[in-house]
């Protein structure tokens, strides 16, 4: 998550100080806040994937 945290600052300053374009700002803007609720999603779809995989090998 960090690093997408990063990368998302590297491309809204580039975009607004070296190309001088506002709205090429905006994706890497948009991707930074959407990027935290949907990584937290994988990250519960993740856990609980690897909790019934135990739970199976603990009934064997």
């Amino acid at each position: 998550m960090e690093i997408g945290v990063h990368n998302s600052a590297v491309a809204m300053t580039l975009a607004i100080s070296v190309l001088g374009s506002v709205s090429l700002a905006v994706p890497a803007a948009v991707y930074g806040v959407l990027m935290y609720p949907v990584a937290a999603l994988a990250g519960v779809l993740m856990t609980r994937g690897s909790r019934a995989a135990e739970e199976r090998v603990q009934a064997i």
